[in-house]
């Protein structure tokens, strides 16, 4: 089955839920959202193009020319699909979706700051704890957080002046750090975020519902023109927002454990690549190479004029285990079940 039939049955079966909960006007938000990016995207390729706005694929032993920084497309469809929504949210609390709004805007901000100017990591981990500021100003989301098997937790303060960066800042670059192969991220988005939205609908929550559904729309219009071979890419003004958009669901919605048990795969690839930069301090390759038959080149990484096997983010320890034998479409695909299956366990396990 081609990935345009795949896509096609996904908002048919969106629409199908539609009919039968009330959320129509989310399936409304949901296609201009993916409409916006799906009839532009196109457009934008070719004038990138044109403007030199383009990046190499490195996973490609030709090493073609794709554009780059699409994520200002999907920025675009997700922003008008969301204010789409404004005049029927009437009873939710239009303060967190605008703060939350905000907050996603900032960090693509900083996102394309960093594809322009090449931020170092401080300068990127300041901008983006700046960019929480608009749902820390608010006191966003429900200070009392209920723990499986524990209960109830309140944490006043702390929630919002620690817990708000630390979401924002962590999950902004979990998204941008799982990236860098043909479809990886904006598959993980939908898939991760499609799992948010029925979570959504379970437990009545709407008012998240409001940031994920148009990011949802904006992602699988993006993943046509992103899937393998790509002829765009986000750049980290995309990538850095899915995150913080999923992110700001999970703060304003109250859904911060099934989020976080949702999104397990980011947060492992996270922590690994965290401890390589700031505890390990290896040197080395930061993007896979392909040989003339296709295969991803494992990656390692030199410390101390040793070299060492790539364990620093889970896509490199894929490409050891496969020992060479791995090209870039299987490892996004390997991904994809990966991810989908610890999500269904974990969704099942929680709500069951």
């Amino acid at each position: 089955m081609k990935w345009d039939k795949i896509i096609y049955f996904l908002l048919a079966t969106l629409f199908g839920i539609g009919l039968f909960f009330p959320i129509r006007k989310y399936i409304c938000e949901f296609f201009i959202s993916f409409l916006i990016v799906f009839l532009i995207m196109g457009f934008y390729i070719k004038w990138a193009h044109k403007k030199e706005i383009t990046n190499t694929d490195c996973h490609k032993y030709d090493k073609p020319k794709f554009a780059n920084m699409g994520g200002y497309i999907l920025l675009l469809g997700f922003f008008v699909g969301l204010f789409s929504i404004f005049p029927f949210v009437s009873g939710f609390d239009l303060y967190s979706i605008m703060a939350g709004a905000f907050t996603v805007l900032l960090v693509g901000f900083v996102g394309s700051f960093d594809d322009l100017f090449k931020l170092n990591e401080l300068q990127k981990i300041l901008l983006l704890l700046v960019a929480s500021i608009p749902l820390v100003a608010i006191l966003a989301g429900n200070h009392t957080i209920t723990i499986p098997f524990y209960g109830s937790l309140s944490l006043g303060w702390v929630y919002s002046f620690v817990i708000i960066p630390i979401l924002i800042l962590v999950y902004s670059n979990a998204t941008n750090m799982l990236a860098g192969y043909n479809g990886l991220e904006a598959g993980l988005g939908i898939i991760t975020i499609l799992f948010m939205v029925f979570a959504s609908l379970i437990t009545g929550n709407y008012l998240a519902m409001i940031i994920l559904v148009p990011m949802l729309g904006a992602l699988i219009g993006f993943y046509y023109y992103n899937a393998y071979p790509a002829k765009v890419i986000f750049g980290d003004v995309g990538s850095l927002a899915i995150g913080a958009s999923i992110a700001t669901a999970m703060i304003i919605g109250n859904m911060e454990i099934i989020g976080i048990l949702l999104t397990l795969i980011y947060l492992i690839n996270f922590g690994l690549y965290a401890i390589h930069i700031f505890i390990v301090r290896g040197k080395g390759k930061t993007i896979s190479a392909c040989d003339k038959n296709g295969y991803l080149i494992p990656t390692n990484y030199e410390k101390n004029g040793k070299t060492f096997i790539g364990w620093h983010a889970l896509y490199y320890l894929m490409e050891h285990l496969y020992k060479g034998k791995l090209t870039e479409k299987g490892l996004v695909r390997n991904f994809f079940i990966l991810h989908f299956v610890i999500s269904l366990v974990v969704f099942l396990l929680y709500f069951l």
